[in-house]
């Protein structure tokens, strides 16, 4: 289980990167196929579903989720689409899967565990965020067995 663990650790910074490629291609997709349904049906879905300001939200929301999907993938203002990806997860809970939270909200609540990854974690190392230094705060997920010793003498 070690040698497992230790293969795995090694493999850590890909982590972010894997999820910002998949959340960031499955939200370009939703948008572009609000676009392809039309905007006007999507609005009236929305107002069907007591969505607020329908007219605004419908476009908003597929724009959005193109923008800020194509921003995931490529890791730049990763946290910032990250938290407003995460949003319009919670409009889609709040008002389209109000009357069913668990029992037809697990693809909303799976995106938006995801998200909240993401938002937490950062970027990570392949990232433009990182190769132009807009988040200093990107974690090394790489292991370090030198650093993991000195952490476990410590406790």
């Amino acid at each position: 289980m070690r040698s497992l663990n230790r293969a795995l650790a090694q493999q850590a910074s890909f982590a972010p990167l894997m999820i910002r490629l998949i959340l960031g291609v499955l939200f370009v997709l939703h948008g572009i196929d609000k676009f392809d349904t039309g905007l006007s049906n999507v609005e009236g879905f929305f107002d069907s579903e007591g969505v607020p300001l329908p007219a605004l939200t419908a476009p908003f929301t597929a724009i959005a989720e193109i923008v800020f999907g194509a921003a995931l993938i490529f890791g730049f203002a990763t946290r910032l689409s990250a938290i407003v990806l995460g949003l319009i997860m919670v409009g889609a809970i709040i008002w389209v899967k109000n009357s069913a939270i668990l029992g037809g909200a697990e693809q909303e609540l799976a995106y938006l565990s995801g998200l909240i990854g993401v938002a937490l974690l950062g970027p990570g190392r392949f990232s433009v965020d990182e190769a132009i230094d807009a988040d200093d705060t990107v974690i090394d997920l790489r292991s370090n067995r030198e650093a993991d010793t000195r952490i476990r003498a410590s406790v």
